[in-house]
């Protein structure tokens, strides 16, 4: 009905991921691809032309944020913070992003 690719958002076996590649030649296939198992590099060489992220960039977020909450309550201390990027690293990446 028009659509311009497929998503596929729970394949994630590699030979599922061909299968369904395979079978929808025609169109770009999209999928969840925020599992760990799977690289980006493996997903494209299984023919994959879109990958997702969904809430795992957000849900990374929050174990960070929560593991330096329970840090904080639980040590009273904030170690974890000596990881974290300055203003300024974060103000580069911004400015570097390009909008198409």
């Amino acid at each position: 009905a028009g659509a311009g690719h497929l998503f596929a958002p729970v394949v994630r076996n590699p030979e599922d991921i061909r299968a369904v590649v395979a079978s929808v030649s025609a169109m770009p296939v999209n999928i969840m691809g925020a599992y760990p198992e799977l690289s980006i590099q493996t997903l494209a060489s299984l023919g994959l032309r879109r990958i997702s992220t969904g809430g795992a960039l957000a849900r990374s977020a929050w174990n960070s944020f929560m593991a330096t909450a329970t840090e904080l309550a639980e040590k009273g201390t904030i170690t974890s913070l000596a990881q974290v990027m300055s203003n300024a690293q974060i103000n580069k990446v911004f400015s570097d992003v390009k909008v198409r």
